[in-house]
C-alpha cells in the first residue's frame, strides 16, 4: 500500500483469534536514541544508489530527499518531517535509511498511527516480513479499523496459508477501500485477491498520476500474488 508526500508517492469479516503481537515496535537500536544528522546518508547521486527507477523518477526523489533532509536538520524534533523523509527513502528503495527515519519520527510522537504503519511498509520492502506483520498489528490495535494495515495483513497471512485470517482482514479493507482509496492502493487490494487485469489497469493509473514510484511496485509484497503471472510479467509498465 501506498500514501503520498508533496504530490509524489507516500500502502469478510469472521471471528479469528489473531496471531500474538512479539513486540510493540521492532526496534532498530537508534529507536530510543535521537538520531544525529550526520547518521544519515549524503543525498544520493543519480543513478548510484537509486535503482529500479527511470531518470525522471531519480531526479524527483532527489530532490525531495534534498529538501526534507534540510528540515531535519534544522530541527531534529520534526516527526513529520522524519516521517517524510522516511518516506522517500522508501520510494528510493534505500530501506534501512527508512526505516531509522520512521523509526526516529516514532521516537518523538508515538501516539500517531499512521508513522507505525509508514514503518511496516520499509520493513516489508526491506524484506523483514515478521518485523513488518508485528508492526502492522500494532497499527490495528491502535486503529482497528486502519483498512490499509487490514488489507496487507491479509496478504501477509494468504502467504502464510492462514486463509481464514487472511479473509477477516481483506473484509475488512474491501469495506473502505473502493470509496476511500488511490488507484495504487486499489491495486494492490486486486492483487492480493488476485484479480491480475483488475490490478495491472490500475497500476497504470497509479503511475500515471504518480501515486507511486516504480522502485515501490517492484518490492511491494501486496503485488507478490501478480508477480509470476505472464499477463504481469508481459506489462508495459517498465518493472
Amino acid at each position: 500500500m501506498e500514501y503520498q508526500v508533496s504530490g509524489y508517492a507516500q500502502d469478510l469479516a469472521v471471528d479469528v483469534e489473531e496471531p500474538p503481537v512479539t513486540s510493540i515496535v521492532p526496534v532498530e537500536k537508534s529507536q530510543c536514541a535521537p538520531i544525529q544528522t550526520e547518521e544519515l546518508p549524503e543525498p544520493v547521486k543519480s543513478g548510484e544508489r537509486i535503482t529500479g527507477a527511470n531518470s525522471q523518477e531519480i531526479t524527483d526523489l532527489e530532490v525531495e530527499i534534498a529538501k526534507y533532509k534540510r528540515v531535519v536538520q534544522i530541527n531534529d524534533r520534526n516527526a513529520s518531517a522524519w516521517d517524510a523523509l522516511g518516506t522517500l527513502y522508501k520510494s528510493a528503495g534505500l530501506y534501512k535509511e527508512a526505516i531509522l527515519a520512521h523509526q526516529h519520527a516514532i521516537s518523538i510522537d508515538s501516539a500517531r498511527t499512521s508513522y507505525y504503519h509508514h514503518l511496516g511498509l520499509a520493513f516489508a520492502g526491506a524484506g523483514r516480513d515478521e518485523d513488518a506483520i508485528s508492526v502492522f498489528q500494532k497499527v490495528i490495535e491502535l486503529e482497528p479499523d486502519h483498512y490499509l494495515a487490514h488489507a496487507t495483513l491479509g496478504g501477509y497471512y494468504r502467504k502464510l496459508g492462514l486463509e481464514e485470517l487472511a479473509q477477516k482482514h481483506i473484509g475488512k479493507a474491501m469495506r473502505n477501500i473502493y470509496d476511500n482509496e488511490s488507484e495504487y492502493n486499489r491495486a494492490c487490494l486486486e492483487a492480493i485477491c488476485g484479480n491480475v487485469d483488475q490490478a495491472i489497469g490500475l497500476l497504470r493509473a497509479a503511475l500515471e498520476k504518480k501515486q507511486t514510484y516504480v522502485e515501490w511496485i517492484i518490492h511491494d509484497p501486496d503485488l507478490d500474488f501478480i508477480r509470476e503471472d505472464s499477463r504481469f510479467k508481459e506489462t508495459d509498465l517498465k518493472l
